[in-house]
């Protein structure tokens, strides 16, 4: 019978695991991003181009509204262009037309 107290042996180690890849590290190109208040972009989308006072978290803002994105929308007031997050949107008001 042989002695094999001589046999190194390594200590076990697992194999780390390999960390997921993030979506723009997967070679598409592209993130994905989800409309927040879908009702709500509708609502806006309809309202491109006229005048509405918007309520905000942090206060209001009137003027006419010019793009509506899936996050944001742009507002013009006279000269200054606002940019408002839709989250932040708290009641829409469109004015009357004349």
């Amino acid at each position: 019978m042989e002695n094999n107290y001589d046999v190194k042996r390594e200590p076990y180690r697992p194999m780390p695991m390999p960390m997921p890849k993030k979506p723009m590290e997967q070679g598409y190109g592209y993130s994905r991003m989800e409309i927040v208040e879908p009702y709500l972009y509708e609502a806006l989308r309809c309202l491109c181009g006229r005048k509405v006072c918007i309520t905000t978290t942090c206060g209001k803002y009137r003027g006419e509204l010019l793009k509506v994105k899936r996050d944001h929308l742009v507002i013009c007031e006279g000269q200054c262009v606002c940019y408002v997050r839709l989250q932040t949107i708290c009641v829409v008001m469109p004015e009357p037309k004349c």
